[in-house]
């Protein structure tokens, strides 16, 4: 008899469950016996939660299920062809996909590789400003390879610039209102945001070639080990939110989570990834466009570092500010 499990409907249900293995334990040895990987004898929770159910198999195997709730069968197409566009490198930090398939129809799930690390978000205050030189410079490297793979036949990531553009405009609208309410930004720049905001034409040049993007590279998701006392990057995970699209994009997460801000770091990455080491004023104006139209609360704490910046008098000193000064 198939197994499926009961209906996580609501938002209190699944964050109540989502992260309780022994919950998930029949679910996890259903789909690993369907395709051989038994014998299942140690399920653990991933030891950083996103927002799926992630569950560790004998330091194997990462089983990942995706429910309706959070984008979940979104998350689900864009990791699952992410994985196919991945096998074109491979040499690339990546777990490989083992298997997928569907627990029930609600429940689509994908098999991965497991990758031994922890996270740069668990390790951050023993982390040197040298080893995180050493991983920008490696995250660079990493990111300009994993956007030099070729988007060939996918079910979600396309090869063309409509979806990029959609996800942008779909927050157009509310953007003034979001910001407001969200109170990371002083009145005074929230007030310019509508007159800031540059059209698609001008944010995205249909002419150029949109990459494969992770669209997520926090310090929750660059892996490490260490190796003869020097840690190095293991793995970059989770693909739910990849994307296609303007590699620009890649530098929110990267310089505002995984750098905590850190110019020195951002010009690392930019030095090794090939776009010399510095942002030019319009890359800083665009940039700051893309932050301001990002689905995720991405300007959280911009300030925490220099709070006088809070005074500066509009959104192009603001751009100039985070992206380029020194």
């Amino acid at each position: 008899m198939p197994i499926s499990p009961p209906d996580l409907a609501t938002i209190e249900e699944y964050r109540r469950l989502f992260k309780d293995a022994l919950y998930w334990r029949p679910f996890v040895e259903a789909v690993c016996q369907r395709h051989g990987l038994t014998p299942c004898a140690h399920i653990s929770t991933c030891p950083v939660p996103g927002t799926c159910p992630v569950f560790v198999v004998d330091k194997k195997y990462v089983v990942k299920f995706f429910g309706q709730l959070f984008n979940g069968h979104a998350s689900f197409a864009a990791e699952r062809d992410t994985y196919h566009l991945l096998a074109h490198d491979p040499a690339l930090p990546v777990s490989r996909l083992v298997a997928e398939g569907v627990l029930a129809p609600d429940w689509p799930y994908l098999i991965s590789e497991w990758r031994a690390g922890q996270s740069v978000g668990e390790l951050r205050a023993e982390l040197s400003q040298q080893t995180m030189a050493a991983i920008a410079a490696e995250t660079g490297h990493m990111a300009r390879r994993l956007h030099r793979l070729p988007l060939d036949a996918t079910e979600k990531l396309r090869p063309n610039w409509d979806a990029f553009i959609n996800r942008l405009e779909k927050q157009r609208p509310a953007c003034t209102e979001l910001h407001a309410q969200a109170g990371h930004l002083p009145a005074h720049l929230v007030a310019q945001i509508d007159a800031f905001l540059l059209p698609s034409a001008e944010l995205v040049d249909r002419r150029a070639t949109p990459k494969l993007l992770h669209a997520d590279l926090t310090a929750d998701h660059i892996l490490l080990t260490k190796e003869q006392n020097n840690w190095r990057i293991s793995a970059l995970i989770d693909f739910g939110d990849a994307i296609v699209g303007d590699p620009l994009f890649e530098l929110i997460p990267a310089y505002l989570d995984l750098f905590d801000g850190d110019k020195e770091l951002l010009q690392i990455f930019l030095q090794t990834y090939g776009l010399g080491g510095k942002l030019d004023e319009k890359q800083a104006i665009k940039l700051l466009n893309f932050c301001q139209l990002h689905p995720f609360d991405v300007l959280d704490g911009i300030f925490e570092h220099d709070p006088a910046a809070r005074e500066l008098p509009n959104l192009n000193d603001l751009a100039r500010w985070l992206w380029q000064k020194a």
